[in-house]
């Protein structure tokens, strides 16, 4: 099962195209968004990511929103709405985070992807926090957590991608551990009404799938 669409921050596609590992965002999404002033921020920040994206804009899977855009569909006057919102909120504090948030509830997505965990002023601590209602906030780590309980990825496989995105898709590496994050996400979406849904449809036995994760990463210190 698949989630039509989510919205992106810049930060996120770097880790995730550097490492090989944009695969990810199509194993759970059909399309995703990208707010024209985040997009702008790749070109000026992460221009060297922009040839391995093309194929994904090619295809349509990679969308960038323009004000024309929103303004076709009716949208605009609600996403400077929600953008004023954020604004007023001071969080979080990057403006593309804040236009990519505002994008997510005009558009009515539910997903904001993002791999900005910074304390407080952070998007991920904010949406996941209840700061900032109406979304959730995904990071890469998520996205594996997600394929190794719905997808059924295995845990060494699982361990495998996050050493490629933590050595190769972060500039210095990722400091965090494996273990640390899996264990994150299992708490977080515990009791998650979408994640709820997700593996009921699926058929799968979240706690069995569960174990074997926290098992394998005790076992093997991870």
């Amino acid at each position: 099962m698949k989630f039509d669409v989510a919205v992106a921050d810049a930060n996120i596609f770097g880790h995730l195209y550097r490492s090989n590992a944009e695969w990810l965002l199509a194993e759970l999404f059909d399309r995703v968004l990208i707010d024209h002033f985040i997009m702008e921020e790749i070109e000026r920040k992460q221009s060297s990511i922009i040839p391995m994206m093309q194929e994904d804009f090619d295809r349509g899977f990679l969308q960038i929103i323009r004000p024309q855009d929103l303004d076709k569909q009716k949208l605009y006057e609600l996403y400077k709405y929600y953008l004023d919102d954020m604004r007023y909120l001071f969080l979080p504090t990057d403006e593309g985070e804040k236009r990519g948030i505002a994008l997510a509830k005009a558009t009515g997505t539910s997903f904001f992807l993002t791999d900005d965990e910074n304390y407080m002023e952070g998007p991920y601590y904010a949406i996941n926090r209840g700061i900032i209602s109406g979304l959730a906030a995904l990071a890469f780590w998520d996205l594996l957590y997600i394929g190794i309980i719905v997808a059924k990825m295995s845990v060494p496989v699982g361990k495998r991608h996050w050493d490629e995105i933590v050595s190769k898709g972060y500039e210095p590496p990722y400091r965090g551990t494996f273990g640390s994050k899996m264990g994150q996400s299992v708490r977080r979406f515990k009791d998650t009404q979408w994640f709820t849904e997700l593996v009921e449809k699926q058929k799968v036995d979240i706690k069995h799938r569960n174990y074997m994760l926290l098992t394998a990463i005790r076992d093997n210190g991870w």
